[in-house]
């Protein structure tokens, strides 16, 4: 298995609220590529 770190959450704040970047990885197996993310609360919504 595979863990790669694409991008590392950090808070913000913008006219429209709270506003950041969430924590994303793609994860790879030898039969699977996966990328999870944990969104921004309120504004990304799930992958599926």
């Amino acid at each position: 298995m595979k863990i790669d770190l694409l991008t590392k959450a950090f808070p913000g704040k913008s006219s429209a609220g709270a506003l950041g970047l969430s924590t994303c990885v793609l994860i790879r197996t030898g039969e699977h590529t996966m990328m999870f993310d944990t969104g921004a609360h309120g504004v990304i919504k799930a992958l599926y």
